[in-house]
């Protein structure tokens, strides 16, 4: 019989060489990772930095934990993307492990393993652990998970143990520090004792077990008294923050539940107009027969499954935009329920090695977005402070995207650059469109930008070399 310890080992052994992709990555996926990278390093040493003040909860971002972690570990690690995206990966294989311990207890060791492995490249979960920017879904969740399995322990006990309980709490309150998201625990823990009780008893009485009554109370106490001082920084009165609609939750729904089963779709948001009606539907029904295959006709399983799917995600629902990161949990319910199909017998164990395949050829195709991403950024850099290196002191460069060329990875990777090592960029260097020649005195240099993000002068500029 396989020890834990064996399991573990293959989880981050399977879960290493099916994150491949993300470890590849040469470069950075977005402004953020920059920004902050540049932020971290452009001190000599860590006391240089400044770091995020844990009492600043008055901000519309308030994720000290996150934010701090985030300056150290790119103070180390930010010019060494590959290792810096391994260690990310890392961190990500931890929630898994994680989160076969939590199953092992509540199912078997079997299906806790299976879901573990095959949940590494599902693509929400993918995409979460390729991007450092996502950082703090990765810890939110593990507090979650960490202060979800103390009480899984507390609540099988014969008496209360307090200290366990205030154990969990402290699990709870540290996620709200690294992000948001995390207010939801109260709706996880509740989905939770509704299982349970109903897994012991098989009735609903979720208000017998005195463990599960304390934890619940308490925690839905400290969501209370994070919203009553957050909320007007989350929702300023002047507009500021994210545009949120209550109308907004009946398309988000529907967009997260299209997306896994949607393989060509990297970032999500507006998706309704990057593919054709026959693929959204095609990839809706794809993943509907996967839960009509998993739940059958048990209202119990529709309300696990669309619940714990959901449930993460509340939150952002009323949001104007969508994005994988906000559903990362789901990818592990996912996992769980083509693993619990795999089990259950030989037609349906064909039918989920299927969906595994679907949505294990979207967290590949995440990966290869990944790559090209860092790699064309990586171009971008290179090839631009070369150009203005060695070109016209005088100029204002101008860059024009040729044809196919993915200009939205350029602008990101300068977006908050004043300068790409000692060659100043800011007030310097322009995307087409964005400089108004009439407004501005010095000669204008022409710049392309290639497919793969390399930039080359072009002949006949307004300026003297």
């Amino acid at each position: 019989m396989m020890s834990d310890w064996k399991r573990v080992s293959l989880i981050f052994i399977a879960g290493l060489i099916m994150s491949l992709g993300l470890i590849m990555n040469p470069g950075y996926f977005s402004h953020d990772e920059i920004s902050w990278g540049i932020k971290a390093t452009s001190g000599n040493s860590l006391s240089d930095i400044s770091f995020y003040n844990i009492f600043h909860y008055n901000e519309f971002h308030y994720r000290p934990l996150n934010f701090n972690s985030w300056l150290i570990t790119s103070y180390y690690l930010y010019e060494l993307p590959q290792l810096y995206h391994f260690l990310i990966v890392l961190f990500g294989l931890t929630n898994t492990v994680l989160v076969y311990f939590f199953l092992k207890r509540e199912v078997d060791s079997k299906l806790a393993v299976l879901t573990a492995v095959i949940s590494t490249i599902m693509p929400t979960i993918a995409f979460v652990n390729g991007w450092i920017g996502t950082m703090a879904d990765v810890f939110w969740f593990m507090c979650c998970i960490v202060s979800l399995m103390i009480h899984q322990t507390n609540r099988r006990l014969d008496s209360l143990n307090f200290p366990l309980i205030a154990l969990s709490l402290l699990f709870f309150i540290l996620a709200l520090m690294f992000k948001e998201t995390a207010v939801v625990y109260p709706g996880v823990l509740f989905i939770y004792v509704v299982y349970a009780t109903y897994k012991e008893r098989s009735d609903f009485r979720i208000f017998i077990n005195k463990s599960d009554i304390i934890i619940f109370l308490l925690s839905t106490i400290i969501f209370l008294f994070y919203i009553t001082i957050r909320f007007k920084f989350l929702f300023p009165s002047d507009g500021g923050g994210y545009g949120a609609a209550f109308s907004n939750i009946p398309i988000r729904m529907l967009e997260y539940f299209i997306y896994p089963f949607l393989i060509n779709n990297v970032e999500l948001h507006g998706l309704f107009l990057q593919h054709s009606l026959s693929e959204l539907i095609t990839a809706f029904c794809i993943h509907f027969l996967l839960v009509l295959m998993l739940c059958k006709q048990d209202k119990l399983k529709y309300f696990l499954y669309f619940g714990c799917y959901f449930v993460t995600a509340v939150p952002i629902l009323i949001l104007d935009m969508s994005l994988p990161h906000y559903i990362y949990a789901s990818g592990f319910v996912t996992a769980f329920g083509i693993s619990f199909l795999f089990f259950e017998n030989k037609r349906k164990r064909f039918a989920s090695m299927i969906f595994f395949v679907l949505l294990a050829m979207h967290g590949i195709k995440v990966q290869v977005n990944y790559v090209s991403t860092g790699s064309y950024q990586n171009n971008f850099v290179g090839t631009l402070y070369s150009v203005i290196k060695g070109g016209n002191k005088k100029c204002s460069y101008v860059i024009k995207p040729e044809a196919g060329s993915t200009s939205w990875v350029a602008v990101r990777a300068i977006a908050f650059r004043g300068y790409i090592d000692d060659v100043k960029i800011d007030n310097n260097v322009y995307f087409e469109g964005e400089l108004d020649s009439e407004l501005v005195e010095r000669p204008k240099c022409n710049l392309s930008l290639d497919t793969k993000g390399r930039v080359f002068l072009i002949e006949g500029n307004d300026g003297e070399y």
